[in-house]
């Protein structure tokens, strides 16, 4: 991987593992961490949920947008907010800066897991269900990845060796065309 694409960029669904995965990931393989949410709070100085409340879906989806556009970083893993592929540029973006990885878990194991959803400053407009916003956003996570890694039923060590071993080339993946 080029400098211009040294970082591991993770996408996915809310509670995919994407900050829990990048630490650990990191660890690993002697990279920065950067959680985009935490950079987000420390801007803002309020949790997600609090910007969501106070901004509304389209303030807090302008303020990840722009958060994005502005941020550059080099030999890390980025976890991003799971709403970021909103906007394709700010998917450009993150991928001239490294390989964009899908982490995909089911709805069902997203349903189990996202059980203080009202807290965890998740967009969820009016009226959806927490299954209508995973089919939505699953195309978008799809369509703005490089490849998808299916973690739904590994530990965080295994996720880990399994995102690793895929960037390695030594994992059966649904691998995304090239650009």
């Amino acid at each position: 991987m080029g400098k211009e694409r040294s970082n591991l960029i993770l996408i996915g669904f809310p509670s995919s593992g994407k900050s829990t995965l990048g630490r650990t990931i990191a660890k690993k393989t002697g990279r920065s961490f950067i959680d985009l949410d935490q950079v987000i709070m420390q801007q803002e100085g309020r949790t997600l949920q609090q910007i969501l409340d106070v901004e509304g879906d389209e303030g807090f989806l302008e303020i990840e947008h722009n958060t994005v556009l502005q941020f550059h970083a080099e030999n890390s893993v980025i976890a991003t907010g799971g709403s970021v592929p909103y906007f394709d540029d700010s998917m450009d973006h993150l991928r001239r800066q490294g390989i964009v990885v899908c982490l995909w878990i089911s709805p069902e194991t997203a349903e189990n897991r996202l059980w203080n959803l009202s807290d965890r400053g998740v967009v969820l407009p009016e009226g959806w269900t927490l299954r209508d916003l995973y089919e939505y956003r699953q195309k978008l996570y799809e369509r703005a990845c490089d490849v998808v890694v299916d973690v739904d039923d590994v530990s965080v060590r295994g996720a880990a060796d399994r995102i690793l071993r895929v960037l390695n080339g030594d994992w059966p993946v649904r691998m995304k065309p090239s650009r």
